[in-house]
């Protein structure tokens, strides 16, 4: 593999591992204040605070995830018998091709099937676009950050 490539891959990596740490903490706050503002009066109950948990929760399960896959902790899946080295690497190399055509076809094809989908509730579709968008950016980093560990 290309030094610079997999430099770049390393340096990807330990900012997914910053960036999950960040989001757990981004995560504490909103959930605090929801669950002291049910119990303290003088806490006001700001409606953004489940916005932002929401948007916290779902970009840590995506960062959670890509690191996983970097790291080969992520679960796998035996369908067949142990294989021999040789199939073993070529059906891995067919399932990271897959995960990339899969992360591809949700970045583009499916926020235009939502937008399309029904003319009632804009606001409530420009939602799902946006979490669409977010978990297909998702899925587009964790089909290119296992390549470095490709051989």
């Amino acid at each position: 593999m290309n030094p610079t490539l997999l430099a770049v891959l390393n340096r990807l990596h330990g900012a997914l591992q910053w960036l999950l740490a960040a989001s757990v903490a981004v995560l504490i706050v909103p959930v605090m204040m929801q669950i002291l503002s049910r119990y303290i009066g003088f806490i006001p109950r700001y409606i953004w605070t489940e916005e932002l948990a929401r948007f916290c929760f779902i970009w840590m399960i995506m960062i959670g995830a890509m690191i996983a896959v970097r790291e080969d902790s992520h679960f796998d899946v035996d369908l067949w018998p142990p294989l021999p080295a040789k199939a073993n690497a070529a059906l891995r190399i067919i399932t990271h091709i897959a995960m990339l055509v899969f992360a591809i076809v949700s970045l583009f094809w499916l926020p235009v099937r939502v937008i399309r989908r029904e003319p009632i509730l804009r606001a409530r579709r420009v939602a799902d676009v946006a979490d669409l968008y977010r978990m297909a950016v998702g899925r587009c980093i964790l089909a290119v950050i296992p390549r470095g560990k490709i051989r």
